[in-house]
């Protein structure tokens, strides 16, 4: 399959059952991602004309996008990763 080549969402594929996933929330490029607890956070990045400090969470269980408490700066390009069990 071709990557997307829209940048306004995360879509993950299921490759055993080809089930499309949903979209994000919020619409950007240059987002940070990690996965923790069988969940993916994406935070920050960009919207085409400022940085974001929004962040969100994927829970495959539901197959849903939950906002989540935003970051303190606005923020893109950057790295993520999770240390003792938290995002970072």
């Amino acid at each position: 399959m071709p990557y997307p080549q829209n940048g306004d969402r995360i879509v993950t594929i299921d490759s055993v059952t080809s089930l499309h996933r949903t979209c994000v929330l919020v619409h950007r490029c240059y987002v940070s991602v990690a996965v923790l607890d069988g969940c993916i956070y994406a935070m920050g990045g960009y919207d085409g004309h400022v940085r974001q400090n929004t962040a969100e969470r994927y829970t495959p269980k539901t197959n849903q996008w939950s906002l989540i408490t935003p970051m303190n700066h606005q923020r893109s390009d950057a790295s993520a990763t999770t240390l003792n069990s938290r995002p970072n």
